[in-house]
């Protein structure tokens, strides 16, 4: 299905035509974190964009190749993807290095809460493929049930970054985040953790 793309002052939204199963789609600005919802972000530029389609999310999403991306999306597709919406925030001020600390939001919604339960396993799987080894902590959010907390920071050096994976319903969700000027995995953890909550809150009903 191909989508339009408005913009709203900092905001990117894809728009697509309504289909047969529209009634159950979530509106996408439900499905992602907000920059209220994250601490230290505040004032961040902020894009969000929306798709109906497996494969269009698998080859937005999926930092491998071409063939990798086509392997998801037919996983996506197994699993009766119905929507995913992705939001990415740019700090205001530069950190360490001129760098502007990143967060990034995603919610995919599935047909069954089983299938967002496997998308959940299949995520931390495979970043616990790709993340670096040193300074790894993973970990359980005891505010979400079944919630994965996954972050990389070595104490000693400057910069860090957090990730929670959790499903509710039948939707999975991630909230990320990268901060250049962190001492501390506790200032790393903040953002991810408190928009993972946001959203756990805002859309359990939503999912059910």
């Amino acid at each position: 299905m191909r989508c339009s793309r408005i913009l709203l002052g900092a905001l990117v939204l894809s728009l697509c035509p309504a289909s047969a199963h529209a009634a159950r789609l979530i509106a996408p600005v439900q499905l992602v974190a907000r920059v209220r919802d994250l601490p230290g972000f505040a004032g961040a530029r902020a894009t969000l964009e929306h798709t109906t389609s497996p494969f269009t999310w698998a080859h937005n999403t999926n930092p491998g190749t071409w063939t990798e991306a086509q392997v998801e999306a037919t996983n996506l597709q197994s699993l009766r993807f119905e929507e995913g919406a992705e939001a990415f925030f740019t700090g205001s001020a530069p950190e360490a290095h001129g760098l502007h600390r990143e967060a990034i939001s995603q919610g995919v919604v599935f047909a069954t809460a089983a299938a967002a339960q496997s998308e959940l396993r299949t995520s931390v799987e495979g970043a616990l493929k790709i993340f670096s080894r040193k300074g790894l902590l993973q970990g359980a959010d005891p505010a979400i049930p079944g919630a994965v907390n996954l972050g990389n920071f070595t104490s000693g050096h400057r910069g860090g970054s957090d990730n929670v994976f959790f499903s509710t319903g039948r939707c999975f969700f991630v909230v990320g985040d990268s901060v250049h000027n962190t001492t501390s995995r506790a200032q790393a953890d903040r953002a991810p953790v408190a928009g993972a909550l946001a959203l756990y809150r805002r859309d359990r009903r939503l999912c059910s």
